[in-house]
Protein backbone atom coordinates (compact mmCIF):
# COMPACT_ATOMS: atom_id res chain seq x y z
CA UNK A 1 0.00 0.00 0.00
CA UNK A 2 3.07 2.50 0.53
CA UNK A 3 4.41 1.77 -2.14
CA UNK A 4 1.26 2.94 -4.38
CA UNK A 5 0.34 5.57 -2.58
CA UNK A 6 4.38 6.76 -2.97
CA UNK A 7 3.48 6.33 -6.90
CA UNK A 8 0.51 7.87 -6.61
CA UNK A 9 1.90 10.99 -5.37
CA UNK A 10 4.90 11.23 -7.84
CA UNK A 11 3.00 10.36 -10.18
CA UNK A 12 0.85 13.72 -9.83
CA UNK A 13 3.77 15.85 -8.88
CA UNK A 14 5.04 15.22 -12.26
CA UNK A 15 2.27 14.44 -14.32
CA UNK A 16 0.21 17.60 -14.62
CA UNK A 17 -1.83 17.96 -11.72
CA UNK A 18 -0.79 22.07 -11.70
CA UNK A 19 -0.91 24.44 -14.99
CA UNK A 20 1.85 26.22 -15.92
CA UNK A 21 0.63 28.40 -19.11
CA UNK A 22 2.89 30.66 -19.13
CA UNK A 23 6.92 32.35 -20.14
CA UNK A 24 9.56 33.46 -17.91
CA UNK A 25 10.99 36.98 -17.41
CA UNK A 26 14.45 37.59 -19.78
CA UNK A 27 17.11 38.89 -18.77
CA UNK A 28 17.00 42.05 -20.77
CA UNK A 29 14.02 43.17 -18.94
CA UNK A 30 15.65 42.68 -15.17
CA UNK A 31 18.97 43.86 -16.10
CA UNK A 32 20.56 44.78 -12.80
CA UNK A 33 20.04 41.16 -11.80
CA UNK A 34 22.67 38.25 -12.29
CA UNK A 35 22.39 37.13 -16.14
CA UNK A 36 20.19 33.63 -16.02
CA UNK A 37 19.39 31.00 -18.50
CA UNK A 38 15.77 32.24 -19.46
CA UNK A 39 15.07 29.48 -21.55
CA UNK A 40 16.54 26.29 -19.36
CA UNK A 41 14.69 28.35 -16.32
CA UNK A 42 11.37 28.22 -18.20
CA UNK A 43 11.60 24.47 -19.16
CA UNK A 44 12.38 23.28 -15.48
CA UNK A 45 9.40 25.04 -14.56
CA UNK A 46 7.95 23.15 -17.25
CA UNK A 47 9.12 19.80 -16.54
CA UNK A 48 8.09 20.69 -12.75
CA UNK A 49 4.78 21.66 -13.04
CA UNK A 50 5.22 25.41 -11.21
CA UNK A 51 4.03 29.09 -12.49
CA UNK A 52 6.24 30.80 -14.90
CA UNK A 53 5.36 34.00 -15.97
CA UNK A 54 6.86 36.91 -18.32
CA UNK A 55 7.45 40.18 -17.38
CA UNK A 56 8.27 41.88 -13.97
CA UNK A 57 6.05 39.66 -12.00
CA UNK A 58 5.86 40.00 -8.13
CA UNK A 59 2.70 37.88 -7.11
CA UNK A 60 -0.16 35.94 -8.27
CA UNK A 61 -3.03 34.61 -6.64
CA UNK A 62 -5.47 32.08 -8.53
CA UNK A 63 -8.66 30.79 -7.86
CA UNK A 64 -10.78 28.55 -9.50
CA UNK A 65 -14.72 28.72 -10.16
CA UNK A 66 -16.61 26.62 -11.63
CA UNK A 67 -17.60 26.63 -15.32
CA UNK A 68 -21.45 27.61 -16.44
CA UNK A 69 -20.95 24.55 -19.23
CA UNK A 70 -20.50 21.77 -16.86
CA UNK A 71 -22.13 19.62 -14.30
CA UNK A 72 -18.66 19.59 -12.42
CA UNK A 73 -15.58 21.41 -11.48
CA UNK A 74 -12.93 21.52 -9.22
CA UNK A 75 -11.81 23.60 -6.52
CA UNK A 76 -8.16 25.13 -7.33
CA UNK A 77 -6.11 28.20 -5.58
CA UNK A 78 -2.92 28.54 -5.46
CA UNK A 79 -0.43 31.71 -4.80
CA UNK A 80 3.32 32.86 -6.06
CA UNK A 81 5.41 34.99 -5.34
CA UNK A 82 8.66 36.28 -7.16
CA UNK A 83 12.01 38.09 -6.86
CA UNK A 84 12.66 41.25 -8.68
CA UNK A 85 15.16 39.29 -10.91
CA UNK A 86 12.45 36.55 -11.60
CA UNK A 87 13.17 34.10 -9.16
CA UNK A 88 10.25 32.23 -7.75
CA UNK A 89 10.57 32.91 -3.89
CA UNK A 90 7.67 30.88 -2.79
CA UNK A 91 4.44 29.18 -3.87
CA UNK A 92 1.67 26.76 -2.91
CA UNK A 93 -0.84 25.38 -4.93
CA UNK A 94 -4.17 23.89 -3.26
CA UNK A 95 -6.63 21.46 -5.61
CA UNK A 96 -9.45 19.40 -4.11
CA UNK A 97 -11.59 17.03 -5.34
CA UNK A 98 -14.27 14.14 -4.83
CA UNK A 99 -12.59 10.39 -6.00
CA UNK A 100 -15.58 7.97 -4.95
CA UNK A 101 -16.81 9.38 -1.42
CA UNK A 102 -13.40 9.93 -0.21
CA UNK A 103 -12.19 14.44 -0.48
CA UNK A 104 -8.86 14.23 -1.99
CA UNK A 105 -6.81 17.41 -0.94
CA UNK A 106 -3.70 18.02 -3.12
CA UNK A 107 -1.18 20.37 -2.40
CA UNK A 108 2.38 21.53 -4.06
CA UNK A 109 4.55 24.41 -2.61
CA UNK A 110 8.26 25.03 -3.12
CA UNK A 111 10.86 27.87 -3.97
CA UNK A 112 14.22 28.70 -6.08
CA UNK A 113 17.47 29.81 -5.26
CA UNK A 114 20.19 30.38 -7.58
CA UNK A 115 21.39 26.50 -6.96
CA UNK A 116 18.33 24.52 -6.13
CA UNK A 117 14.71 23.94 -6.85
CA UNK A 118 13.08 22.54 -3.77
CA UNK A 119 9.31 21.44 -4.32
CA UNK A 120 7.07 19.39 -0.87
CA UNK A 121 4.12 17.70 -2.43
CA UNK A 122 1.05 16.84 0.12
CA UNK A 123 -1.86 14.87 -0.83
CA UNK A 124 -4.57 14.43 2.37
CA UNK A 125 -7.42 11.67 2.09
CA UNK A 126 -10.60 11.85 4.15
CA UNK A 127 -14.17 11.30 4.28
CA UNK A 128 -16.82 14.29 4.40
CA UNK A 129 -17.26 15.87 7.67
CA UNK A 130 -13.79 14.45 8.86
CA UNK A 131 -10.47 16.40 9.38
CA UNK A 132 -7.48 16.07 7.09
CA UNK A 133 -4.04 15.42 8.72
CA UNK A 134 -0.84 13.11 8.28
CA UNK A 135 -0.74 13.87 4.32
CA UNK A 136 1.54 11.54 2.01
CA UNK A 137 4.09 14.01 1.71
CA UNK A 138 7.05 13.73 -0.96
CA UNK A 139 9.78 16.48 -0.78
CA UNK A 140 12.43 16.85 -3.79
CA UNK A 141 15.37 19.08 -4.26
CA UNK A 142 17.05 19.62 -7.66
CA UNK A 143 20.63 21.10 -7.92
CA UNK A 144 21.57 22.93 -10.62
CA UNK A 145 24.78 24.70 -12.08
CA UNK A 146 25.08 27.83 -13.20
CA UNK A 147 23.45 27.80 -16.17
CA UNK A 148 20.50 26.63 -14.42
CA UNK A 149 20.74 22.71 -15.79
CA UNK A 150 19.67 20.21 -13.32
CA UNK A 151 22.42 18.23 -12.35
CA UNK A 152 20.77 15.92 -9.51
CA UNK A 153 18.95 15.66 -6.42
CA UNK A 154 17.44 14.06 -3.45
CA UNK A 155 13.82 13.03 -2.12
CA UNK A 156 12.06 12.16 1.02
CA UNK A 157 8.83 10.15 1.48
CA UNK A 158 6.70 10.00 4.53
CA UNK A 159 3.90 10.23 6.15
CA UNK A 160 3.46 13.37 8.68
CA UNK A 161 3.24 12.02 12.24
CA UNK A 162 5.07 8.62 11.32
CA UNK A 163 9.17 9.23 12.00
CA UNK A 164 10.26 6.73 9.35
CA UNK A 165 10.96 8.29 6.06
CA UNK A 166 12.11 7.06 2.53
CA UNK A 167 14.99 8.60 1.10
CA UNK A 168 15.65 8.82 -2.75
CA UNK A 169 17.52 10.10 -5.56
CA UNK A 170 17.60 11.92 -8.41
CA UNK A 171 20.04 10.68 -11.47
CA UNK A 172 19.76 13.10 -15.04
CA UNK A 173 21.03 12.53 -18.71
CA UNK A 174 21.37 15.53 -21.10
CA UNK A 175 21.51 15.63 -24.61
CA UNK A 176 22.96 18.90 -26.68
CA UNK A 177 23.05 20.77 -23.04
CA UNK A 178 19.27 19.53 -22.25
CA UNK A 179 17.70 17.58 -20.06
CA UNK A 180 16.13 14.45 -21.53
CA UNK A 181 15.79 12.15 -18.60
CA UNK A 182 15.57 11.65 -15.25
CA UNK A 183 14.98 8.88 -13.03
CA UNK A 184 13.68 8.87 -9.60
CA UNK A 185 14.53 5.92 -7.35
CA UNK A 186 13.71 5.45 -4.05
CA UNK A 187 15.12 1.56 -3.15
CA UNK A 188 13.71 0.87 0.35
CA UNK A 189 10.18 0.61 -1.63
CA UNK A 190 11.61 -1.16 -4.91
CA UNK A 191 10.66 1.78 -6.60
CA UNK A 192 11.32 3.70 -9.94
CA UNK A 193 10.17 6.28 -12.08
CA UNK A 194 11.87 7.61 -14.90
CA UNK A 195 10.60 10.33 -17.23
CA UNK A 196 11.33 11.39 -20.66
CA UNK A 197 11.72 15.18 -21.82
CA UNK A 198 11.18 16.15 -25.36
CA UNK A 199 11.74 19.21 -27.18
CA UNK A 200 10.62 21.43 -30.10
CA UNK A 201 12.22 23.00 -32.88
CA UNK A 202 12.88 26.54 -30.82
CA UNK A 203 14.33 24.38 -27.76
CA UNK A 204 11.03 24.63 -25.53
CA UNK A 205 9.85 21.56 -23.34
CA UNK A 206 6.83 19.55 -25.62
CA UNK A 207 6.18 16.17 -24.22
CA UNK A 208 7.32 14.72 -20.20
CA UNK A 209 6.38 11.04 -20.51
CA UNK A 210 6.50 8.79 -17.47
CA UNK A 211 6.26 5.11 -17.32
CA UNK A 212 7.70 2.55 -14.62
CA UNK A 213 10.45 0.30 -15.69
CA UNK A 214 7.91 -2.47 -16.90
CA UNK A 215 6.04 -0.08 -19.05
CA UNK A 216 3.15 0.46 -16.65
CA UNK A 217 1.34 3.60 -16.02
CA UNK A 218 2.80 5.60 -18.18
CA UNK A 219 1.22 9.22 -19.11
CA UNK A 220 2.39 11.95 -21.68
CA UNK A 221 2.19 15.63 -20.91
CA UNK A 222 1.97 17.63 -24.02
CA UNK A 223 3.22 20.77 -24.68
CA UNK A 224 1.59 23.74 -27.42
CA UNK A 225 3.16 27.11 -28.23
CA UNK A 226 1.37 30.48 -29.71
CA UNK A 227 3.48 32.26 -32.44
CA UNK A 228 4.84 34.56 -30.22
CA UNK A 229 6.10 31.80 -27.56
CA UNK A 230 3.47 32.14 -25.05
CA UNK A 231 2.27 28.18 -23.67
CA UNK A 232 -0.89 27.75 -25.25
CA UNK A 233 -1.85 24.12 -23.92
CA UNK A 234 -0.99 21.55 -21.78
CA UNK A 235 -2.34 18.23 -22.51
CA UNK A 236 -1.99 15.19 -19.83
CA UNK A 237 -3.07 11.82 -21.46
CA UNK A 238 -2.90 8.49 -18.92
CA UNK A 239 -4.27 5.71 -21.35
CA UNK A 240 -2.18 2.89 -18.98
CA UNK A 241 -5.12 2.52 -16.38
CA UNK A 242 -8.43 0.97 -16.32
CA UNK A 243 -10.11 4.73 -15.47
CA UNK A 244 -7.45 6.81 -18.01
CA UNK A 245 -7.97 9.98 -17.48
CA UNK A 246 -6.94 12.96 -20.18
CA UNK A 247 -6.92 16.59 -19.03
CA UNK A 248 -6.40 19.80 -21.03
CA UNK A 249 -5.13 23.13 -20.35
CA UNK A 250 -5.90 26.37 -22.59
CA UNK A 251 -5.49 30.06 -22.01
CA UNK A 252 -8.63 32.01 -22.79
CA UNK A 253 -7.29 35.16 -21.84
CA UNK A 254 -3.86 37.48 -21.72
CA UNK A 255 -2.29 40.35 -20.20
CA UNK A 256 -0.07 42.72 -22.13
CA UNK A 257 2.97 40.57 -21.22
CA UNK A 258 1.59 37.94 -22.83
CA UNK A 259 0.51 36.01 -19.09
CA UNK A 260 -2.40 34.29 -19.02
CA UNK A 261 -5.17 35.76 -16.53
CA UNK A 262 -7.53 33.26 -17.65
CA UNK A 263 -7.40 29.13 -18.34
CA UNK A 264 -10.22 26.83 -17.94
CA UNK A 265 -8.75 23.17 -17.43
CA UNK A 266 -11.35 20.00 -18.84
CA UNK A 267 -10.57 16.47 -17.65
CA UNK A 268 -12.63 13.81 -19.47
CA UNK A 269 -12.17 10.02 -20.68
CA UNK A 270 -8.91 9.81 -22.22
CA UNK A 271 -9.13 7.99 -25.89
CA UNK A 272 -9.55 4.36 -25.39
CA UNK A 273 -12.36 5.43 -22.72
CA UNK A 274 -13.88 7.80 -24.89
CA UNK A 275 -16.09 6.10 -26.30
CA UNK A 276 -18.14 4.72 -22.84
CA UNK A 277 -18.01 8.27 -21.80
CA UNK A 278 -21.58 10.79 -20.76
CA UNK A 279 -21.53 14.35 -20.07
CA UNK A 280 -21.41 13.64 -16.51
CA UNK A 281 -17.91 12.49 -16.70
CA UNK A 282 -16.84 15.57 -18.56
CA UNK A 283 -15.35 18.24 -15.61
CA UNK A 284 -14.58 21.59 -16.63
CA UNK A 285 -12.73 24.56 -14.34
CA UNK A 286 -12.49 28.08 -14.88
CA UNK A 287 -9.58 29.20 -12.84
CA UNK A 288 -8.70 33.36 -12.67
CA UNK A 289 -5.06 34.81 -12.21
CA UNK A 290 -4.89 38.25 -10.33
CA UNK A 291 -0.90 39.30 -10.96
CA UNK A 292 0.88 41.93 -9.81
CA UNK A 293 3.76 43.65 -11.34
CA UNK A 294 6.92 45.60 -10.35
CA UNK A 295 6.64 49.16 -11.18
Amino acid sequence: MTRLIAHGAVFLLLTGSFSALSAVPSAAQQPQCEAANTLTRQNNRMIWQVPAFSGPVKSVRSESVPDPASPRSEKISSKADFSPCGEMTHFETRKRDMTGRMIVTSTLSGSETRNIDSYVFRVYRHLPGKKARFPMTVSTAFTKDAQQQVTGGKGKMYIEGNETAINGTVQIQRKDGKLTMFTLTWPDIYLTLSYKVGYDDAGRVSSLTSAQPDGSGESVTYYTYTPEGYPATKEVTNNKTPSGVRTLTMCLSRDHHGNCVQERIVRMPSEKNKKNAVPEQYEMTIVNNIIEYYQ
